[in-house]
């Protein structure tokens, strides 16, 4: 702000009365506040504000532990701009007594020039007078709205809630105001208690901004107002989730033809699970799914070899993968292993069946002493149709063929050998009823 509410005599002497110099992140703040001669008490303010910063400046009388602001009450001094005033304080504000103060705020700082008032005896030069002068202004000061306390935080986050304590005096009604580093009002309410708790949330934000929080009461008898600095810094970001958050399979060694589940946990939005081998060569694969499993079914080598189960992930540009390996090998017969009669001879189960209609029962016989037998049909691409656990003990079992089923099906037979689990797999053609 150039230009004064009233320009300064310069003809007119000075005495000294505060002044202030302060550097404000690498910019000078400097002002002068002068008493001019006379009977009645009268100031001139220079003010020179090198900073970016707008400048709130208040002018008030102090006294009794309480505030109340004077005429011009609160001016706004521009960034990288100079200001001059001159004004007088009132005789009944003189006779009081007590200090005017004169304080500059901004986003950064809080100062304050501060000069006595003459006080009654000054004015008067008797006792009576000044007995009754400060009975008069003891009386006033209580009754007069003030803001005796206003704890701001120095540093608050953007988006976040602030809590400031207060505390007002007198008579009169409370609000406040959060204004930005260009004096606009972001933020503005009345607090109904003379003392508390005032809970408000800063405005979002992705850089450092400063603001003044300002409490303004005011009543009959004047009004009180005070204002403090305030820094919020930019809210942290959260760390997104990790594409791959685990990859486990549950078995490291798998028999030709069987099949292995893998299980994952991934914050991907699209990818896959792919078996391959040290050629890269797929074997097999499935999409990721919600569930976070998936079935890869091993094809029928007829040696051992060393293949790897993949996680590929994807979410927007970003790509990670994840690896653990497998190895097939083929089960060497067991010892001690049962019997078996000539027609199954060469594999412990035996399926004749290869075209059947749907609806129809596939029967698969087992030799004596052969454990843990599963039935499974499943389509090409390793959808699972239906399954039966056989029971220990039972030479044959049968599964059902879905009526829905259609075209080539693949029957599964798994079984324990020793400690080695095998399967026969048996590829179906399914007819209509």
């Amino acid at each position: 702000m150039n230009g004064p509410l009233a320009r300064r005599s310069a003809s007119l002497a000075e005495t000294p009365a505060s002044s202030l110099l302060v550097d404000v992140g690498g910019n000078r703040l400097q002002s002068d506040l002068r008493r001019l001669p006379g009977a009645r008490p009268r100031y001139a303010l220079q003010i020179s504000n090198e900073t970016p910063l707008y400048l709130l400046v208040s002018f008030r009388v102090r006294r009794g532990g309480g505030e109340r602001p004077i005429a011009p009450a609160e001016v706004w001094v521009d960034p990288v701009s100079t200001a001059d005033f001159s004004f007088a304080v009132s005789p009944f504000e003189a006779l009081c007594g007590g200090a005017l103060v004169v304080r500059l705020v901004n986003g950064r700082m809080q100062r304050e020039l501060v000069a006595p008032l003459p006080g009654p005896t000054l004015l008067f030069g008797v006792a009576a007078g000044a007995f009754v002068a400060g009975v008069a202004a003891l009386g006033v000061g209580l009754a007069q709205p003030r803001v005796d306390v206003l704890a701001v935080p120095p540093v608050g986050v953007a988006g976040a809630p602030l809590q400031v304590a207060y505390r007002t005096g007198g008579f009169g009604t409370t609000g406040y105001a959060l204004r930005d580093d260009r004096g606009r009002t972001v933020a503005s309410g009345d607090l109904r208690d003379a003392a508390g708790t005032l809970a408000l949330t800063l405005p979002p934000a992705y850089r450092t901004r400063s603001y003044t929080l300002q409490v303004r009461r005011a009543g009959k008898l004047g009004v009180a107002e005070r204002a403090e600095p305030l820094i919020a810094l930019p809210a942290a970001t959260p760390m997104p989730r990790p594409l791959i958050e685990s990859l486990s399979v549950d078995r490291s060694q798998v028999a030709p033809g069987g099949s292995i589940a893998v299980r994952y946990r991934t914050g991907a939005t699209h990818g896959r699970v792919v078996l391959r081998d040290a050629q890269n060569t797929v074997w097999a694969q499935a999409p990721l799914a919600r569930a976070g499993t998936a079935q890869l079914r091993v094809p029928e080598f007829s040696g051992n070899r060393d293949l790897r189960v993949t996680l590929e992930a994807a979410r927007g540009n970003e790509r990670a993968t994840s690896t653990v390996g497998v190895t097939v090998a083929v089960p060497k017969p067991s010892p001690s292993a049962p019997a078996m009669p000539a027609s199954m001879a060469g594999t412990p189960v035996r399926v004749e069946a290869q075209n059947v209609v749907a609806g129809a029962t596939v029967f698969a016989d087992i030799a004596p002493g052969t454990r843990h037998v599963r039935l499974a049909l499943e389509r090409p691409d390793g959808t699972a149709l239906a399954s039966v656990e056989v029971p220990d003990g039972s030479t044959r079992a049968g599964i059902p063929v879905p009526r829905d089923a259609g075209g080539d099906v693949v029957l599964v037979v798994s079984y324990d050998v020793g400690s080695v689990e095998e399967s026969v797999v048996r590829r179906l053609s399914v007819t209509p009823p």
